[in-house]
């Protein structure tokens, strides 16, 4: 009986391998995303070190699977600066209502140190773009209130055009603040520098009767100008042209937090991509899937304070970055049903190509969607030096979640992770 369920199950094992294998990967997928996004990580950012924390387990990741790397520890080492939110305090229209941070309210991670306390406070509103931009007597806002909707107020508005002008001209206010009355989940503005005056993000909270009854916000905030912190660098080697690589790249970075319970898990930005970072470092150290050209795996940090890790990479690279054969970036890849997404599509017609005859072959997606040039992930710094790349997502109306606290690990479907993976080792064998 014990032979015969030997053979069975060899049978099983053999006709089945490849699910048993892409099962597995999705287990360890999972492993890397509960400890990238759990709250020891802190969001992964300066808060708490967490950057330093998730890059650490990443080089041991690396370590365990056997990868090589170009330093001692596989990190490259360099300084961002970046604004801390340590703690933070905020009840509104009357002291016992303390607001719940992340939920109800959100500050700007470059406001400074505050400790304000507004009774009867009567704020300037500004309600659409066009009263920002006619109001003549800007001077007058020195020390005031200043309250923006921002459903007609994007975050490109506030942050791109109204926070750079005060700061233009020298005017601090007392306080912004952004009212958001849509029931709309908060996004929280990482902070890269510190500012003079505090923003406060408030969701369904009304300023009635046009003044501001009560308000008590304390912020502590430390500001880094050269904070350490590391891109984490593995390479397998190829077996017939190491000196050509192939490069997949994806930030572990996140937002990090406010104060000590407040923290933005980044599950699927970027964690999603991290967990097929380091699943392909492992499929592809394995012997029997050693590539024939090296394959590099690119770990980023500072991509949300401004494709920062990137572009150190890019300027500093480990090798001619003239050796790259292509370079993809991966981030957002926790979904799928809407589909996989080429940004750089457009411009590179042949890998595009390739990766729709590889899903018409496979159907992995129900679409591929192309686009054009896109400044917004890590791809980009190489983009600027000629280096042929994309940027790799996927999408679907399953999960939705980004910069904000419901971008969490247990709420993330991983809908196709697998057909992610497929092809990318479909592009790594077969691409020329």
């Amino acid at each position: 009986m014990m032979k015969r369920t030997l053979v069975i199950t060899s049978f099983l094992l053999f006709l089945f391998g490849e699910s048993f294998s892409y099962a597995q990967n999705i287990v360890y997928a999972h492993h890397v995303l509960d400890t990238l996004c759990s709250k020891t990580m802190f969001g992964r950012s300066c808060n708490k070190r967490g950057d330093s924390l998730a890059a650490g387990f990443i080089a041991g990741e690396f370590k365990k699977h056997g990868l090589l790397s170009f330093t001692e520890n596989y990190k490259q080492s360099y300084t961002l600066p970046c604004n801390e939110i340590k703690s933070v305090y905020c009840a509104f229209s009357h002291p016992d209502s303390v607001l719940q941070g992340g939920e109800e309210y959100v500050v700007y991670g470059s406001s400074p140190s505050v400790s304000l306390l507004l009774k009867d406070e009567k704020p300037v509103f500004f309600s659409r773009p066009g009263d920002w931009d006619n109001y003549h007597k800007k001077e007058k806002l020195q020390d005031k209130v200043l309250v923006f909707n921002s459903e007609t107020f994007s975050s490109s508005i506030l942050y791109r055009q109204v926070l750079p002008e005060l700061s233009k001209q020298d005017i601090v206010p007392k306080l912004i603040i952004a009212q958001n009355n849509s029931g709309k989940k908060l996004m929280f503005p990482i902070g890269r520098n510190k500012i003079q005056f505090p923003v406060l993000l408030l969701k369904d909270k009304l300023i009635v009767k046009k003044r501001i009854e009560y308000l008590k916000l304390d912020i502590e905030s430390e500001f880094h100008p050269n904070y350490p912190t590391q891109n984490v660098v593995a390479y397998v080697e190829g077996k017939r042209q190491p000196d050509s690589f192939f490069v997949f790249v994806s930030h572990y970075d996140h937002l990090g937090g406010m104060g000590d319970e407040v923290y933005f898990p980044g599950a699927n930005d970027n964690a999603s991509s991290v967990c097929l970072l380091l699943d392909l470092s492992s499929y592809y150290a394995k012997p029997e899937n050693q590539p024939d050209y090296s394959v590099l795996f690119i770990a980023t940090s500072g991509e949300e304070l401004g494709l920062l890790g990137s572009g150190y990479y890019a300027n500093n690279p480990y090798f001619p970055l003239s050796d790259i054969k292509f370079l993809i970036n991966m981030d957002m890849n926790g979904t799928g049903s809407g589909g996989f997404h080429l940004v750089h599509g457009l411009l590179e017609e042949k890998a595009s190509a390739f990766i729709e005859k590889k899903n018409a072959e496979n159907y992995y997606f129900p679409r591929i969607v192309k686009g054009g040039e896109a400044a917004n992930s890590d791809h980009y710094p190489f983009y600027r030096k000629s280096v042929p790349c994309l940027f790799v997502f996927t999408s679907g109306c399953e999960f939705t979640e980004y910069h904000s606290i419901y971008d969490r690990l247990q709420d993330l479907p991983f809908t196709k992770y697998e057909q992610v993976f497929r092809l990318m080792t479909d592009f790594v064998r077969e691409y020329r």
